[in-house]
């Protein structure tokens, strides 16, 4: 069996999933857990203030937390162009990276290098 975790920072709502894959079964979602947070402001700024910084960095912490919690073996990150269009972006993914290294670095799934470039 295999554990799989889906990762979606949208622009009002940030969630996880987590599945399980066998070859019995098939896929099977066992949890869904959503976080509302409001990134939308990111498309007339072009910035994400750091107090909304912070508290996406916890969220993602605590998705990390739940991961590790399920042992997941492979995850994916998507995010809105909220997020992926904003000149802080650079520095939120530095900051996540940060937060999230532990569980990359022993899962090797995603790297900070294998991060995508952000124009």
């Amino acid at each position: 069996m295999k554990t799989f975790a889906a990762i979606n920072v949208g622009s009002y709502e940030q969630t996880l999933k987590i599945y399980t894959i066998t070859k019995n079964s098939g896929i099977r979602e066992v949890d869904w857990i959503r976080n509302r947070l409001d990134l939308g402001g990111t498309f007339a700024t072009g910035k994400l203030s750091h107090e909304v910084m912070d508290e996406l960095c916890a969220v993602l912490r605590n998705f990390v937390s739940i991961m590790e919690g399920y042992r997941v073996d492979d995850y994916r990150a998507c995010a809105t162009s909220a997020l992926r269009r904003c000149t802080t972006s650079t520095s939120f993914s530095a900051s996540f990276f940060r937060l999230a290294s532990r569980w990359i670095r022993r899962n090797s799934c995603l790297s900070p290098a294998a991060a995508p470039a952000t124009t």
